[in-house]
């Protein structure tokens, strides 16, 4: 009884936690949007925002996903598949994010543009959207491990 109480309650936080995982992405997701509405139609510089529009969607798949199996009740049986794509997309996360802060410190005084077409409030967006939703991946990792670590119930 305890122990099936115990993965039931673990299963069900990190599927709740997942779906709370919609707010940092809101925010990535609304740099990411915002920075492509000022892209002129360059294929160049569509390329610097196809990576981000990738880990958006991707971040949004398999927090459904978490959340779809964590309410079934069956995130034991798929605990290292979540844990490897949300270590690859959180690897993306911090790579990209590294190099927006990176453009967003670049910038000078009163210069409000990174490049040709994009300003330093959408910079800001995108590195804030990411390194949130990155420290909201490393949360979901930890319960994602417990959940799946808890031995199945027997009864």
């Amino acid at each position: 009884m305890g122990l099936n109480m115990q993965y039931k309650g673990l299963s069900y936080t990190t599927a709740v936690i997942a779906i709370l995982g919609v707010a940092p992405w809101g925010v990535f997701l609304g740099g990411v949007a915002k920075a492509t509405t000022e892209l002129d139609g360059k294929l160049i510089k569509q390329a610097e925002v196809m990576l981000e529009w990738y880990i958006v969607a991707a971040q949004i798949v398999y927090m459904v996903a978490i959340a779809a199996v964590g309410f079934a009740g069956q995130l034991r049986r798929c605990d290292s598949l979540f844990n490897n794509f949300l270590a690859v997309n959180t690897f993306l996360l911090i790579y990209r994010a590294t190099i927006r802060i990176n453009q967003a410190q670049s910038l000078k005084d009163d210069n409000i543009y990174v490049s040709d077409w994009l300003h330093l409030p959408y910079v800001r967006a995108l590195a804030a959207g990411q390194v949130s939703c990155a420290a909201w991946n490393l949360f979901l990792a930890i319960f994602l491990g417990l959940a799946g670590s808890t031995p199945e119930p027997t009864n």
